[in-house]
């Protein structure tokens, strides 16, 4: 399973890596941190990141279950979760689907907190503006 769940993270990472405003660690430096007793604070400190999608894959009677979490590293708190399910039968395709879904998932959360962002900064540049 620990062969899989690589494959999973390679998947997501190589995805993520495409995206023009997301900044993804590369694997080498994030699977240090597989069986780490860090907690998410620390890990992200090292790695200079604001938030950590984590996550875990289980197998049970001819099915996988695979979990990605994005976590606010500053407060320790869930920003997106999801679960997916599926049968194991060809992992290629598990790997590269639920890759796909997990980006795809973190693309809309991150352009909203983008969006968020840019908004509270011209609000903060109109505020000053107004004060000048």
């Amino acid at each position: 399973m620990n062969i899989f769940s690589d494959g999973v993270t390679e998947d997501i990472l190589t995805q993520l890596s495409n995206v023009t405003f997301s900044q993804s660690i590369s694997r080498t430096s994030v699977m240090k941190y597989k069986d780490s007793k860090k907690n998410i604070r620390e890990i992200a400190k090292e790695l200079g990141v604001e938030s950590i999608l984590e996550g875990s894959v289980r197998r049970s009677n001819g099915r996988v279950r695979i979990v990605g979490q994005l976590i606010d590293a500053r407060s320790d708190k869930h920003i997106w979760a999801e679960t997916y399910d599926r049968e194991l039968k060809d992992i290629f395709e598990i790997q590269s689907e639920v890759a796909k879904k997990i980006t795809d998932a973190l693309m809309v959360t991150l352009t909203k907190m983008k969006k968020k962002e840019l908004k509270k900064n011209i609000q903060t540049i109109l505020m000053l503006i107004h004060i000048i």
